[in-house]
């Protein structure tokens, strides 16, 4: 009977034990999700305002001030929204990716994702500049990694010099909405390379050849 009761108090003590693991995992898990949310939050609203800075830019009737501003700076801040999307889809990869603060994410991110575009479009009339531009709308539902367009679009950005300004389809809200309205996208991935459509997979050979077709 005494050694029964001392097996009993070790399965005891061992289901404590594994329920104390287990909530502070669930614990540490939903703390660690709280604070990537907030610091994204945070890095978004800085880059909005370093964005804002170039839209003052944008309204002088000074060319000769604004568009060498507009070249030396407009580079950096879009390199500082791809990788703002690069943490974005990592925190997509550990939270799922329709998880409801990743996607309330995404929907912000793509009204900045349009205000740099149509700031650049301004830009570009303005300064005399011509640069390659891919709008890229994009789902992940069903997604393999074998159909990305996304990684295909990362082989000829380089060689190309091509601004990319990605949307998820499924992000709610106006912005996203009104774009797909306006391009007529009804399926994914659906390409805008400078200012022509192209719906389906493109590997990395049909891009080159479109971005050289519809180049600067």
């Amino acid at each position: 009977m005494e050694r029964r009761g001392l097996s009993l108090r070790l399965y005891f003590f061992a289901f404590v034990i594994s329920l104390l693991v287990f909530v502070v995992g669930v614990v540490l898990g939903w703390q660690w999700g709280y604070s990537a949310v907030t610091q994204m939050g945070a890095e978004l609203d800085s880059l909005n305002s370093q964005n804002a800075e170039m839209d003052l830019v944008s309204l002088m009737e000074n060319q000769s001030f604004a568009c060498p501003v507009y070249e030396s700076e407009f580079s950096r801040l879009f390199q500082a929204a791809q990788d703002y999307g690069d943490k974005l889809a990592e925190m997509e990869r550990r939270k799922g990716k329709l998880d409801p603060e990743v996607m309330r994410l995404k929907e912000d991110y793509a009204a900045m994702q349009l205000r740099n575009y149509l700031l650049q479009q301004k830009m570009d009339s303005k300064c005399g500049s011509r640069h390659n531009v891919i709008l890229y709308f994009y789902s992940n539902e069903n997604y393999s990694q074998a159909a990305d367009e996304g990684i295909q679009i990362g082989e000829v950005a380089r060689g190309f010099g091509v601004y990319t300004y990605h949307f998820d389809v499924n992000a709610a809200g106006p912005v996203v909405a009104g774009l797909k309205a306006g391009y007529g996208v009804r399926a994914t991935p659906t390409l805008i390379i400078n200012g022509e459509k192209f719906e389906g997979f493109m590997d990395a050979a049909a891009l080159a050849q479109a971005l050289r077709g519809n180049g600067s």
